[in-house]
């Protein structure tokens, strides 16, 4: 009984050399250049009375099993760690290549770029709340920028005064207004009610 390899060819002559190509492999041409596997004769890739024998002990993995180990192991001790090295060595590089530049890609896009907006917020609010401060008569922004002797706080305060418009004088007296009159209708009601 005559066997092959499931996907090899056979040889058109007896000269020629069965290899991985036709086997249904791939391999690196240079790795099996590296290697000096001699040829396999198509005979040792058939299924012998040994195979069978083995088979039987086992029958789920069936006589190819056997065949095919036998085969690949002729194959493989030919094969030492050192010639996969410049394979492994072309996939480590490609590989390394590709994640450094998607590195460089989100630390240019999202790192710098956070870092920028995250700063001129902080910055922006910065701002923000001294405005807040020193308009809300917070007692460290009026001594820091009004009241004081720093930053030529006469002239500050001479600006403030003559700049405050109509407008924010007139709702500020509404606001007062409202407040007073809320205070007398609390006030009778405490009155009345005690």
């Amino acid at each position: 009984m005559t066997m092959l390899v499931q996907g090899a060819t056979r040889p058109s002559s007896e000269h020629e050399k069965p290899t991985l190509a036709n086997a249904g492999c791939v391999a690196s041409p240079a790795l099996i250049a590296t290697a000096e596997v001699p040829p396999m004769k198509v005979s040792e890739m058939e299924i012998t009375e040994e195979d069978i024998s083995q088979s039987t002990k086992m029958e789920v993995l069936g006589p190819a099993y056997f065949a095919s180990r036998r085969a690949v192991q002729r194959f493989m001790e030919h094969f030492e760690a050192e010639h996969f090295k410049p394979l492994t060595d072309k996939i480590v590089k490609q590989t390394t290549d590709e994640i450094r530049d998607k590195l460089w890609d989100d630390v240019a896009t999202f790192f710098l770029s956070d870092a920028e907006s995250n700063l001129q917020n902080n910055m922006w609010r910065q701002v923000e709340d001294c405005v807040q401060a020193l308009l809300g008569g917070k007692e460290w922004a009026l001594k820091r920028y009004a009241l004081g002797d720093r930053y030529d706080d006469k002239a500050i305060r001479e600006a403030v005064a003559k700049h405050i418009p109509s407008e924010l004088q007139d709702a500020r007296v509404a606001d007062l207004e409202a407040e007073v009159a809320r205070l007398k209708s609390d006030l009778e009601f405490y009155r009345r009610n005690r």
